[in-house]
């Protein structure tokens, strides 16, 4: 339903007062009507103690998960992320995903070695 034009000079001030509150209800009203909740995001923590000279050795917090992870005295993703202050997902997700940067050096090697053209799009 289309709404129709109405001169504004010709309404009286209590018109336009209830049509102000008219107003504002809609906008209440399409506020409460989203579909969703909004969360606040959650605030970063500061580095543990523990895990800043870890993050120096090895450059950032990634490595440094590696090196905990990779050591011989069997450290849980659960006990990597209370040292590092950082969430279980965090440290799985590092520990998952391949190292883009290594495949392509192994794939440039295997290609350099067997006398093959280098097809990546991206230039160093």
């Amino acid at each position: 339903m289309a709404k129709s034009k109405v001169d504004r000079s010709t309404r009286t001030s209590d018109s336009n007062e209830s049509e102000e509150l008219a107003d504002q209800g809609e906008q209440e009203e399409q506020k409460q009507d989203v579909g969703y909740t909004i969360v606040p995001t959650r605030a970063k923590l500061p580095i543990p103690l523990a895990a800043q000279p870890l993050i120096e050795e090895h450059g950032n917090k990634s490595n440094a998960i590696r090196a905990l992870y990779a050591q011989g005295d069997g450290m849980s993703i659960s006990e990597i992320a209370k040292l590092m202050g950082i969430k279980y997902q965090h440290v799985r997700n590092v520990l998952l995903q391949p190292q883009k940067r290594k495949i392509k050096e192994e794939r440039e090697a295997r290609n350099k070695a067997q006398d093959l053209p280098n097809h990546d799009n991206t230039t160093e």
